[in-house]
């Protein structure tokens, strides 16, 4: 009897260590921002970007605009309806709206895309992730 407990407490010892030793992370990965709920599991490509769109309804990329460069455009054109966005495959996230004057705005608005963008890059690296929240 004792032989058997022991043998039988052995296996079980056994089967549990090889139970751990192999884990494959199927789960989807999923992200949820302001109420709705998006699927990222294969996403081949999530982008981001600024769009100024300017009162003659011209859109302009506002993502590698200096401070000169955009006082410039605010010169010419007034205020840009400035717009961050986080595609997402085929769907676009608008992070942000605002009608901006100030540099200072503009990369406010970038920095939190750019945050939002890390954000997401780190949950799509950590294989144990599955739901993240973006503020």
């Amino acid at each position: 009897m004792r032989k058997t407990s022991g043998i039988v407490v052995a296996i079980a010892v056994l089967v549990l260590a090889a139970c751990g030793s192999t884990k494959v992370y199927t789960a989807e990965k999923t992200m949820t921002y302001k109420g709705s709920l998006y699927t990222l599991t294969g996403v081949s490509k999530i982008s981001s970007r600024v769009d100024g769109k300017t009162s003659e309804g011209e859109t302009l990329d506002l993502r590698s605009v200096n401070k000169a460069q955009f006082k410039a455009l605010v010169e010419k054109h007034g205020a840009l309806d400035v717009t961050t966005v986080i595609d997402i495959g085929e769907e676009e996230i608008d992070v942000e709206n605002s009608r901006v004057e100030k540099y200072s705005d503009l990369e406010k608005m970038t920095k939190k895309m750019n945050s939002n963008m890390k954000k997401i890059s780190d949950f799509m690296a950590h294989k144990k992730d599955t739901q993240l929240n973006l503020k």
